[in-house]
Formats: C-alpha cells, sequence, structure tokens
C-alpha cells in the first residue's frame, strides 16, 4: 500500500531512533496526555503515534483496545499527517478516498472524525503525531485545535527529557568502568611495589660481569642475563645455565640458606625455574 513520505524521510528515521522510544513499555505521561488530549476535544479515541519505515506504533492510547499496539504505514491517517507542519484533520474519513479503508474506519471502534498534531522536533523531523478520533463527522473549535497543539509539545517535552536520561545513564555507565579500570590498574601496581620491597636482592659480582637476583620464599622473582660463559678460578668453562644455578647458590650462601660445603659439591643439573631448594640437592 503507497503512503506519502516525508522528504527528510532518511534523517528523520536516524532522528526518532535516537529518541529509543519504539517497542518501549507504557509510561504514565504519555498516558496521562491521551486521556487529557480525548477529554479536551470531546473524542472516544486519542493516541500518540511514531511512524517507523513500515509501520505506525503506538505508545500510548485512550478509547482502543489494549491489543491495538501497531498498524501498516500505509493503513495510517498519521502518515500524511507527519507530512505537514500543522494540524491535519478530516471531518468524515468514510468521505475521503484516502482513508475511506482504514482499518479503525471499517472496523471496530468505526471511526470518522480525525485531527492529528504532528511531533516535531527543534531539528525539524516529524517523529509521529498525537491525534483524536471520533465516531461521528465533526469538527473542532479553535480552542480545542490550541490545546492540542500545547499537548503536542508536552510530548516532545517527555521524548527530549527520554532521550536525556538515556545519555545520563550511559555516561554513567563509562564512567565506572573507567573507574573499575583505574582501580585494578591500581591494585596492579600496588602488587608489583610490595613484591618488590620483599623480595631479597643480592649483587653477585665474577670474572664475567655483575648478575642480580631477586628471590623470595624460595622463588626466583628476577635473574639478570650474565654472559654466555665465564671460567672458574680453575679454568673451567661454564654454559649460561650453570652460571644462572651457581649466582643462585652465591647468594643462598650469603644469606645463610645453604653451607659452603653443600655448596662446593653441588651438581649443576637443576632446573633455574624450580623452587631454589629443589634445585640445589645433590
Amino acid at each position: 500500500m503507497s503512503f506519502p513520505i516525508p522528504a527528510n524521510e532518511a534523517n528523520r528515521l536516524v532522528a526518532l531512533r535516537s529518541f529509543d522510544i519504539l517497542d518501549s513499555a507504557p509510561e504514565l505521561a504519555y498516558d496521562e496526555i491521551v486521556e487529557l488530549a480525548a477529554q479536551i476535544c470531546g473524542c472516544a479515541v486519542a493516541c500518540i503515534n511514531f511512524i517507523d519505515g513500515d509501520r505506525r506504533w503506538i505508545k500510548a492510547k485512550y478509547g482502543l483496545p489494549a491489543a491495538t499496539s501497531e498498524a501498516p504505514r500505509g493503513a495510517a491517517v498519521c502518515s500524511t499527517t507527519i507530512c505537514g507542519t500543522d494540524l491535519f484533520a478530516v471531518p468524515d474519513m468514510t468521505q475521503d478516498p484516502r482513508f475511506e479503508l482504514s482499518p479503525l474506519v471499517v472496523g471496530s471502534p468505526h471511526c470518522r472524525f480525525y485531527c492529528g498534531m504532528p511531533l516535531i522536533t527543534d531539528d525539524g523531523y516529524a517523529l509521529g503525531s498525537l491525534c483524536v478520533m471520533d465516531v461521528e463527522p465533526r469538527e473542532l473549535s479553535l480552542e480545542q485545535r490550541e490545546s492540542l497543539r500545547r499537548l503536542s509539545r508536552q510530548v516532545l517535552a517527555q521524548l527530549e527529557l527520554r532521550r536525556q536520561l538515556i545519555e545520563h545513564g550511559r555516561t554513567i555507565k563509562e564512567l565506572e568502568q573507567a573507574r573499575e579500570e583505574a582501580a585494578s590498574e591500581k591494585a596492579r601496581a600496588e602488587r608489583e611495589r610490595t613484591i618488590d620491597k620483599t623480595a631479597k636482592q643480592t649483587m653477585l659480582i665474577g670474572r664475567g660481569g655483575v648478575r642480580q637476583v631477586c628471590y623470595r620464599g624460595g622463588h626466583v622473582l628476577r635473574l639478570r642475563a650474565c654472559p654466555q660463559s665465564r671460567h672458574r678460578q680453575d679454568g673451567e668453562e661454564l654454559t649460561l645455565r650453570q652460571c644462572r644455578l651457581l649466582a643462585i647458590a652465591d647468594s643462598l650462601v650469603r644469606f645463610g640458606c645453604i653451607s659452603e660445603s653443600l655448596r662446593a659439591g653441588l651438581r649443576l643439573t637443576a632446573h633455574p625455574n624450580q623452587r631454589c631448594r629443589d634445585a640445589l640437592c645433590t
């Protein structure tokens, strides 16, 4: 079914979705506005509609069945309303070929009269409409028409408030995430500082250069690189892996963890990443 399309349709749909209003739960503020519109205009039906790409979705309704929530866009009178900038009224829809086959005309509640005000944002996008309908042909008074305009501005105010609350909630969530990440980073840095403060360190100086051993609780925490080979005083050449084990043994002797005799009888077969005491078993 064909229907009129606003000139700014693409941007209009982007604006509509930015409010995150489609398929949202009922809200008292909108329900009260449609009830007030029906009472002021003396009409049996009132609703707030939003026009999506291919459907009309009802946010709030008065005088319509509870199950009525949406309809094809081509069957909605409001598809025409959003193409204008002011009130759009049809005194008798059964006499207008554009709307005589509308579901609300041929079916319950068999509406005849329609008057709708487009919900136009400050950027000029018509998101939907606030409309009233009645089962008898009629027209609204000047006071009723002006009241409908004012109520449409209240709908827009509620929409803008909703968007601000959504953005505020998103900002709070981002700040909480950043705070958690900062706290995690701080805790990690604190753990590293604690390790550095409690670890025992020693500098071992030999013919091959300076090697630093850092260990705690029997575990090697840091061992700086030493040359590929060095020589004992007796001239025996040692591999890098053997140099590291000797460095650990020298450190343990210095701190009184093992005796000089145990150090002298060390067999260089243990893996340096194992616990230090296990590495020094003979």
